[in-house]
Parts: C-alpha cells; sequence; structure tokens
C-alpha cells in the first residue's frame, strides 16, 4: 500500500510571521493600550484631586463663616456698649430658651431694629446655602421679620425653624463687661452625615465655629476635646458650659 502525504493547507487567519508595525491590527492594540492607560492615569489624577478640591472649598466655607460670625459679635459688642448688656430676650436673671423658642431669633433682630446690623445675610452660614428646606418665599419672610419692626413682620419664628438664621446665641444675659473668653454665638448644628434627618439642619459636616465675647473666632473640629458638642449647649456648670440656643449633638460618632 502506498501512503500519500497531502500537504496541510495553511490557515489564512493564522500569521505565517511578524507583523508589520504598519498594518491596522497593531494599531488597534496600541491603541487600547493607550486608552487604558490614559483611564487609569485619570482616576488616580481624580483620587488625588478631587480629595484636595473638597477641602479647600470646605476651608474657605469656614474662613467665610467665621467672618460673618466675627461681625456679628462686633455688632453685639456696640450694642452692649449703648445698652449695658448684650441682646436678651428675657429677664436679666433668666436664660433664654433654646432652639425650640424665638428667644434666639428676637436677639439678633435687636440688632437689625437698632441698626447695628443692616445685611441679614450675615446671619446665614455660606456653607447652608445649598441645602434649604424652605421655600425661597418663607425665608424671605423670614429676613423681612428680622428688619422690620414689630407688628409688622407676622409671628416670630423659632430658631428651628428659622433658614434665615444659621447661628445660635447665648442663653445668658452678658453685661458688657463679661469676660472676653465667654462663649456668644456658634453654628446652630454640625450637619450630620447619616442618620435620621435633625430637626435643624446643620453647616459645616467636620465642627463648629464658634465667636466669643471679645469678637475672637474659634474653629471646633469634632475630633476638639472636651467634645465641643457635649459641652456648647449645657447650661448647669457655669465655668465649663457654653450656654448656646445650638442643637445638642453629644454623641461624636452619631456626626461623622
Amino acid at each position: 500500500m502506498v501512503h500519500v502525504t497531502v500537504p496541510h493547507a495553511p490557515d489564512p487567519c493564522e500569521p505565517t510571521g511578524p507583523v508589520p508595525p504598519g498594518v491596522p491590527g497593531s494599531r488597534v492594540v496600541l491603541g487600547c493600550a493607550l486608552l487604558f492607560l490614559a483611564t487609569l492615569g485619570l482616576s488616580v489624577g481624580l483620587a488625588v484631586v478631587l480629595p484636595a478640591q473638597h477641602a479647600r472649598a470646605a476651608a474657605r466655607l469656614r474662613a467665610a463663616c467665621a467672618n460673618r460670625l466675627r461681625g456679628i459679635a462686633l455688632a453685639a459688642a456696640q450694642y452692649a456698649d449703648d445698652h449695658g448688656l448684650f441682646p436678651h430676650a428675657r429677664g436679666p436673671d433668666e436664660l433664654d430658651g433654646d432652639p425650640s423658642t424665638a428667644d434666639t431669633p428676637r436677639a439678633f433682630r435687636a440688632l437689625f431694629l437698632g441698626g447695628y446690623l443692616s445685611d441679614p445675610e450675615t446671619l446665614v452660614c455660606p456653607a447652608a446655602t445649598a441645602r434649604p428646606r424652605t421655600s425661597a418665599e418663607v425665608r424671605a419672610a423670614q429676613r423681612r421679620w428680622l428688619t422690620e419692626p414689630a407688628g409688622s413682620a407676622g409671628p416670630s419664628p423659632t430658631l428651628e425653624g428659622c433658614e434665615a438664621i444659621s447661628y445660635g446665641w447665648t442663653r445668658r444675659a452678658l453685661g458688657r463687661n463679661a469676660p472676653p473668653r465667654t462663649p456668644l454665638a456658634a453654628d446652630k448644628a454640625v450637619l450630620a452625615r447619616g442618620g435620621p434627618e435633625p430637626r435643624m439642619r446643620g453647616n459645616h459636616p467636620d465642627g463648629w465655629n464658634l465667636a466669643r465675647v471679645d469678637a475672637s473666632v474659634e474653629w471646633l473640629s469634632l475630633d476638639s476635646e472636651p467634645f465641643p458638642g457635649a459641652w456648647l449647649s449645657a447650661t448647669s456648670d457655669p465655668e465649663r458650659d457654653g450656654f448656646l440656643s445650638v442643637a445638642p449633638q453629644r454623641d461624636r460618632d452619631a456626626l461623622r
């Protein structure tokens, strides 16, 4: 028997030699590789740049908020020089109410009616303006209430329900000679990152700006010790507590 060997026909799809660099297939592979590297580089760049941009934006908002609180404290000091005490809604031997009352809005209103402040935007933290709960008409009515005489601007809003005011005020009746480091005003709440929506929305997500009687402003972060949420709104210890009409946010972990 004679065995006949049939030559194997070459596969037209199988390369028979090195692929020249100019053929279309090599350009596609090279293009895909470059696209992958560009996408990877962009992702890494964004991961570095975006947090830095966010941190710079947050710092600018904190600084702008501090400037507004400093202006409020200076206006209140002028009021105290003229009237003998800082704005206070109740009697000289009483504490003003907490944020569920209209006492803090009335104290701020005294600065407008007396000519010590003129722009209602001074009372709005720049970090809070992007998250309103109420309509523009309601906020405009609240601003009018701050600047118009009693009886012509409707009922007094509570601090909890007033988005025209971002800051809490001291509940104490402070005289013009109050100790310079006495807390005077602060962000009315921290913007909680999770959990149920609070009754009073905060300004910054990572702390409070605090203004004192001497018009100095201090940033209190969530990591500050003692924890600011535990003493800013407390009223039991005259030597250590803030006596401010701000949200009682005593759980540090709940704010992270």
